[in-house]
């Protein structure tokens, strides 16, 4: 709340603009974003740590600081949904932008026991990507998407089909750790770290076999020819200590049997990935293949266009922008005049599907989002 001083300051100003002044005041602070991106880290379910089994999420500020900044140089909300669901994909962008995946890159994992059954395993890595795929459309669309994992959605124009078509796009885009630099230096970076990491499980090796029969200068020698590789690799890098962030890579996850009721998991970059529909959410019961796309009852084709590029998030972003923006225009609105107000013109911001609430005043909400929308959906406006 304004301290006193300011309140009279404002009392005693008779100029027409003063009202005007005073908001564009408040809207330049820096609070600004500080206070707005509060709001927006509870969708995206921030946290600055994880359990101590998982692995770390040290850089998760870094996620963080690239909200508050965006909203405070009022980065259109077209391109914080593109920049948080693909920043990787945008031609020409600013790599401190690959913070922003942190949306997807923070996203919660499962502990995945390997020595459990093929099945079981499938199973958690299903859990993740309903977490996603109920995070975006919830947070995007205000649609309970996720409820078509298990059958087709009770309330909604939302069938199984609908879900694993955008489960497919977050099967295509595992969680990765990347440094913030162009493309053609990550890749250099990200390769130096491989090897450095590879030589180190070396050294590791060798100091954790100190009581086998083995000539100890002979193992000294070893360690420290692989510790001099190290620092070339590290001294001859450029960048190599750049900041790091959490982000999402191009590339899908398979889970493979290991001998009686074990698995392995198997990255393989680059390759997306469609899913089977799973009859009741059980990966053990699959039926027809659905190519990753968006949701049908929104698309402007029957049927809707695959998804072609990559994991397909960035087209992913673009059609809830674009084929989605009747929803998602309105559902942005809705939240910040909750975040004004208190209460949203629909009381159930995540939901305006069937299940929701009707809006308290719909022809604002209608006026209200098509404005954003004329004003380059500019959220300061």
């Amino acid at each position: 709340p304004p301290v006193p001083a300011e309140v009279d300051r404002f009392k005693i100003d008779r100029s027409a603009d003063a009202y005007e002044r005073l908001v564009d005041r408040l809207l330049a602070s820096p609070h600004y974003g500080e206070r707005w991106g509060r709001f927006w880290l509870d969708l995206a379910r921030y946290t600055d740590t994880t359990a101590s089994w998982l692995k770390s999420t040290a850089q998760a500020y870094l996620y963080r600081d690239w909200i508050v900044d965006a909203l405070n140089r009022d980065l259109p909300y077209d391109m914080l949904v593109r920049q948080q669901l693909a920043a990787d994909q945008i031609p020409d962008r600013d790599p401190d932008d690959l913070a922003a995946l942190g949306f997807l890159g923070l996203s919660p994992t499962y502990w995945k026991e390997l020595q459990l059954a093929p099945n079981v395993i499938r199973t958690v890595i299903a859990e993740e990507w309903e977490e996603r795929v109920n995070t975006v459309t919830r947070t995007f669309l205000g649609l309970t998407v996720a409820c078509a994992r298990c059958h087709d959605h009770k309330f909604d124009p939302i069938d199984t089909a609908d879900y694993y078509a955008l489960a497919g796009v977050f099967a295509s885009a595992q969680l990765s750790d990347l440094p913030l630099l162009p493309p053609a230096e990550t890749k250099v970076v990200v390769d130096a770290h491989d090897r450095v990491a590879k030589l180190q499980r070396q050294i590791d090796a060798l100091q954790g076999s100190q009581n086998k029969p083995a000539k100890p200068a002979s193992r000294q020698r070893q360690i420290a020819a692989l510790e001099a590789r190290i620092k070339q690799i590290t001294q001859g890098t450029p960048h190599y200590d750049t900041r790091w962030v959490h982000a999402v890579e191009e590339a899908s996850v398979f889970v493979l049997p290991d001998g009686p009721h074990r698995s392995r998991l198997e990255l393989r970059p680059g390759r997306p990935r469609d899913l089977a529909i799973q009859h009741r959410g059980n990966p053990g019961q699959t039926g027809r293949t659905v190519p990753r796309r968006f949701l049908a009852i929104l698309s402007e084709v029957s049927p809707p266009r695959p998804f072609t590029h990559g994991s397909g998030r960035l087209e992913l972003a673009d059609a809830i922008l674009n084929e989605g923006r009747p929803l998602s225009s309105r559902v942005i609105v809705n939240r910040y005049w909750k975040w004004h107000f208190g209460r949203g013109l629909v009381t159930t911001p995540s939901n305006l599907g069937f299940q929701g609430s009707r809006p308290s005043h719909p022809h604002l909400l209608d006026h209200l989002s098509l404005r954003l929308v004329e004003n380059g959906w500019s959220l300061k406006w």
